[in-house]
């Protein structure tokens, strides 16, 4: 669940992405959107790397724990099955092979 940071009250301007970083709360248009980055406000917190912090819907900077920081999970090792290196088949071949089917 999320917990506010500091209650600022900020009404978000359309097709704006806000976000923060290092302590500050930044504006940027979105995709295809005219303008630059903006500071919009000095919130003077240390971020801590567990969290996520966002602008909620009330306009109030929020945190959330990030997923890979919760506690009592292993971090998965990736169980992909990979070709011996005798068994993989050569460049040359796959080239060849693509040249056939295309004919």
């Amino acid at each position: 669940m999320a917990e506010t940071v500091v209650k600022l009250g900020l009404k978000r301007e359309p097709g704006m992405f806000y976000y923060v970083t290092q302590g500050n709360l930044w504006q940027v248009p979105r995709a295809g959107g005219k303008g630059r980055k903006k500071k919009v406000a000095s919130l003077g917190i240390k971020q801590d790397t567990d969290y996520f912090y966002f602008l909620d819907g009330a306009g109030n900077v929020g945190r959330a724990r990030r997923a890979s920081a919760k506690k009592g999970k292993a971090k998965k090792k990736s169980a992909g099955k990979r070709k011996s290196a005798g068994k993989r088949k050569s460049a040359g071949k796959r080239k060849a092979r693509a040249t056939k089917r295309r004919k």
